[in-house]
Formats: C-alpha cells, sequence, structure tokens
C-alpha cells in the first residue's frame, strides 16, 4: 500500500489548559482506507459467440472435443480460445479485454501482441475427419504472458491479429481443478493435456498429459497498482510463465509478429 500523508490532530489536555497541537504523519496499512487506486487496469467483457476452429469427431478418442474462435466485440482483444468436452452448441462464456477508459494512456502497455505461435500438438495419426492443431502464443518479452491457447483446422500457424498477451501485473495463478480432454485413445503421434482457466474460462493446452500443479490466469479484478516500470514482477513459475516444451516446434510453423522484427 502506497504511503498517505495526512495532517493528524492530537489534543493534549492538562490540568489548566486544553490545546490543539498540528502534527503531520505518515500513516500506513489504515485499516478500512482504500489508500490506493488503479492507476492501470482493463475493461473485461464476456463473451458468448464463437466461431468453430477445430473438432475431432472421428478419431476414436476417449472423449469428444470442440475448440471455438470467440468473436469479441469491437474494441476488445482475445486473450484465448474456448474448449468444451462434447459436440453440442458451446455453454460457457470468456474473457475478453481493454484498456480503461479511466485509466492512463500507459493502460495500453498492458497488452501487447505475441511475438511468434508455438506449435503445442497436431492430430495427425488420429483419423479425425478434420485435421486440426492446437498453439500458445509466445510473449513479446519477459514482462508479458500469454494465458490462453487457441486451435485451428490445418496445421499451419495461426493468425490472430487481435490476441493479446497480458502484462504480468495482471495475472495471478490459479489451482488446476478444470481437467478438459487429452488425446488418449485417438491414435495421434502426440499427447496433449488441456485445461480450463477458471477466472477468463479460457482453455490451456499442455504438449502431455501430466497435470500440472498451477497455471496463470487473468486477475479476477485486472489492476496494476503504482509505476509501470516496478511492475515487471513475475508470478510464481508455472507452465503458462514458461510453456513445458516437449519438442520444438518446426521453424515453418512459426509464425513471427513482422511488427517485432
Amino acid at each position: 500500500m502506497s504511503i498517505i500523508v495526512r495532517k493528524l490532530y492530537i489534543r493534549m489536555l492538562s490540568a489548566n489548559n486544553r490545546q490543539s497541537i498540528l502534527l503531520p504523519a505518515l500513516l500506513l496499512f489504515l485499516p478500512g482506507l482504500h489508500a490506493e487506486e488503479a492507476t492501470l487496469s482493463l475493461d473485461t467483457t464476456r463473451v458468448c459467440n464463437y466461431t468453430l476452429a477445430y473438432e475431432d469427431k472421428g478419431s476414436g478418442g476417449d472423449q469428444d472435443l470442440s475448440i471455438y474462435t470467440p468473436e469479441a466485440p469491437t474494441g476488445y482483444y482475445l486473450i484465448g480460445g474456448y474448449a468444451q468436452g462434447d459436440y453440442g452448441k458451446p455453454s460457457g462464456c470468456v474473457l475478453a479485454v481493454k484498456p480503461s477508459a479511466a485509466s492512463t494512456e500507459k493502460a495500453n502497455e498492458l497488452l501487447m501482441s505475441p511475438a511468434k505461435w508455438q506449435l503445442v500438438w497436431t492430430d495427425k495419426g488420429s483419423g479425425a475427419v478434420m485435421d486440426g492443431s492446437l498453439w500458445h502464443p509466445v510473449p513479446p518479452n519477459n514482462n508479458y504472458v500469454c494465458i490462453g491457447s487457441v486451435g485451428k483446422a490445418g496445421y499451419t500457424s495461426p493468425s490472430i491479429p487481435n490476441y493479446r498477451c497480458l502484462h504480468k501485473c495482471l495475472v495471478e495463478n490459479v489451482n488446476v481443478a478444470n481437467y478438459l480432454w487429452s488425446d488418449k485413445g485417438t491414435g495421434a503421434k502426440n499427447k496433449v493435456g488441456i485445461y480450463k482457466l477458471s477466472n477468463s474460462g479460457l482453455f490451456y493446452a499442455k504438449p502431455d498429459r501430466k497435470k500440472p500443479l498451477t497455471l496463470v490466469d487473468l486477475k479476477v479484478k485486472p489492476a496494476c497498482y503504482g509505476d509501470m516500470d516496478t511492475m515487471t514482477v513475475a508470478p510464481a513459475e508455472s507452465t503458462t510463465v514458461k510453456p513445458v516444451e516437449s519438442a520444438p516446434a518446426p521453424k515453418k510453423n512459426e509464425w513471427v509478429n513482422p511488427d517485432l522484427q
């Protein structure tokens, strides 16, 4: 909490005189006081409309899987995709974000485009009707983290111009309780596990079937306090801060943002 400078009046009583003395004081952590306001924050909106990106029909997997790309409203940015363990109509919503109009212009630095896309999994060998792949974005530098994975038809790198990575002051570690799907039974050459992020509703794809202890998700109240230069400390190490790599992605499948070259 930031330091609050206030004037504290202390009345000193004596037998013959009553007087007030004005003393300056520095008060820290006073109960019930909202001593600081968010200088940088995001606005969020629920997105419940999607475009189908991939489904594993015909794969023979132990579970069903559908992957969707959210349709963010104008002015909002995607921070991941939506996954569901069946082929029915999407039943959940995810969050999209934008810099808050109430914040300073510096809030635009809370969101950055990914530097490139890392291949997590393909369904090659599965026999699914659709060809499909799962990808996770790589942040532009160590001050940012990309929390949500995406899926797509085919095996080429995604093109999602409105995807954004988040400054680390906006995220927190969350326990992993929401397992959604794995490639078990599909016959695919590579392994993958998919987990739902509890705060944002997005999914994270991990290139093996071992459950992670924690993942990184958007804070329930995505706001940052203080100077931007001091808000560069990453959360405790987790699989989304440093994505697990079972094997390097082929270079031909990596998309590099030309704006960062």
